[in-house]
């Protein structure tokens, strides 16, 4: 008797299952190859960190996705503060701009068509509750506002992880008021009213033969500034321009000895011995042309201003106090 062949629908459905499974990989391997998750433009946070054991989220802007056989290979991106940087795909995610509550949970809705602010006076006071580029984030209290060099306008914020505090530059890190969209501008410092720098220069020649006066010592100021004049340099300015908003000039005094048994003592130390010494108090707005940008600080000095050595009219001051700064 001849044998009967046994039905193989079984096989023909596990081919079609496979078929279809191939299919269905080969497609959205296509659609992720002309579709990636990020392009050129788009706003993200990438972490620029050296070190596998910690990250450093920064915003950024993709400058151009890099793609290879189908997958992305580098996102090149440029941060908000100007570092130019090749990362993997890992070590970048979209930005999420949608503030904080005080639970740490985001804001219902995307805040991004909310224009952002900068707070007044005040607003980002001591023991104002800020969020900001901290890092996984973080919420911190406002600790301190730095006043003296190096943290002039610098903020002390407090975090679980860090009692002590962290000191922040916002015009580095990005920091707001939690739940809001509003940005800590310089600490304890007014923000200027926007407008032209004018690039002044203080009228005169200095000679050593010119006598002592205010005139005389502006100029003498401001050309220790423009000194750092050099239009071939890329970080140096290509032009200077000083304005005075205050110049004192106090009582003038001899550089006279005065004898102790540690032995003869000038009234001032950096200057020779009897010469006339002028205090000076200045507030100075300097405007630094780079390119074609201006960038602008207003500063509080204090020095004095004498003949040296050589007979050359010198005055050297030092900051006091960094009034703005943008």
């Amino acid at each position: 008797m001849k044998e009967q062949t046994k039905p193989c629908w079984h096989k023909q459905t596990l081919f079609a299952a496979v078929a279809s499974l191939v299919f269905m990989f080969a497609t959205n391997s296509l659609a992720v190859a002309q579709d990636p998750n990020f392009k050129a433009g788009d706003r993200v946070e990438a972490n620029i960190s050296n070190y596998s054991t910690s990250t450093d989220w920064r915003k950024a802007t993709i400058v151009e996705v890099m793609m290879w056989q189908g997958k992305i290979s580098g996102i090149y991106v440029k941060t908000d503060d100007g570092r130019q940087v090749t990362l993997g795909e890992k070590d970048v995610r979209p930005l999420d701009v949608r503030p904080l509550k005080e639970d740490g949970k985001k804001v219902e809705g995307n805040d991004q068509t909310k224009p952002a602010r900068t707070a007044q006076d005040g607003e980002c006071g001591v023991g104002t509750r800020v969020q900001g580029e901290f890092g996984a984030g973080a919420i911190g209290t406002i600790k301190e506002i730095g006043t003296e060099a190096p943290h002039v306008g610098w903020y002390l914020i407090t975090f679980d992880w860090s009692p002590s505090g962290e000191w922040y530059y916002p015009k580095i890190v990005e920091i707001k008021i939690v739940g809001t969209n509003t940005r800590c501008g310089l600490g304890g410092v007014k923000t200027p009213e926007p407008g032209p720098c004018p690039m002044n220069q203080p009228s005169g020649k200095v000679t050593n033969t010119a006598k002592a006066s205010a005139q005389l010592f502006k100029r003498v100021i401001y050309e220790w500034h423009a000194a750092k004049i050099n239009p071939e340099s890329i970080s140096a300015p290509q032009q200077v321009g000083l304005t005075f908003l205050k110049f004192e000039m106090g009582a003038p005094y001899r550089n006279t000895l005065t004898s102790s048994r540690f032995g003869d003592k000038r009234l001032h130390d950096g200057a020779p011995v009897n010469v006339m010494i002028y205090p000076i108090k200045t507030t100075e707005l300097q405007c630094n042309l780079h390119g074609a940008s201006v960038t602008r600080s207003v500063s509080e000095r204090a020095g004095d201003c004498f003949k040296s050595r050589s007979g050359e009219w010198v005055c050297p001051l030092r900051t006091t106090k960094f009034v703005s700064r943008d």
